[in-house]
């Protein structure tokens, strides 16, 4: 098939103006887990930063479970061991927001996750310079918070999402560091 000149003219005007590109618009009541797909590359939010907003928001929401899902299995893992020592299951400490100290929770020091893993309120996220490993898969996110409070996080890929990485938990006196009140790495601006 060949154009004549009227064609010829017409059709590269046509897609000119009226084939910019694809573009997918959102459906009335599509379910949010199709962010990603019609969201503007340029809009998305990195997953790693994406995963710290869902253990806020969990958290916020007092939904433990969910919050339990964002965490990487070493802090799971550690958590799990503490909440042994009471005969509870790990996700039930952050539930209840007590570390147990010894065998009983009567003598549980109080325990606040979303400042031990994030920031209570979180203003900023950004991702920053990770040293690469060879055995894991890494990412650091520099968080800032209200009052000029500001933490790094760290987050570990696995089970095909990120995670937050902190099994510290048990060992956390022995690096100088507060496991109850979360401000080991807690910076004042």
């Amino acid at each position: 098939m060949f154009l004549n000149a009227k064609q010829f003219f017409w059709l590269p005007l046509a897609l000119l103006l009226g084939c910019g590109g694809p573009q997918l618009d959102r459906l009335v009541g599509e379910p949010a887990s199709n962010d990603r797909f019609t969201t503007p590359v340029s809009n998305r939010v990195h997953p790693a930063i994406d995963s710290i907003q869902r253990f806020v928001a969990a958290m916020q929401q007092n939904d433990a479970d969910r919050a339990w899902l964002q965490l990487s299995g070493e802090t799971r893992k550690a958590l799990q061991t503490r909440a042994d020592l009471v005969g509870l299951r790990g996700v039930d400490l952050l539930r209840l927001h007590k570390l147990p100290t010894a065998t009983s929770m009567t003598t549980a020091a109080s325990f606040e996750p979303l400042t031990f893993f994030a920031l209570p309120t979180v203003q900023s996220m950004q991702l920053a310079q990770t040293p690469p490993r060879e055995d894991v898969v890494e990412q650091r996110v520099h968080m800032t918070g209200s009052g000029g409070a500001s933490r790094t996080v760290v987050l570990r890929f696995e089970g095909y999402r990120w995670r937050i990485h902190r099994p510290d938990l048990l060992g956390a006196s022995t690096a100088g560091s507060d496991p109850v009140s979360g401000h080991d790495r807690l910076s004042q601006q």
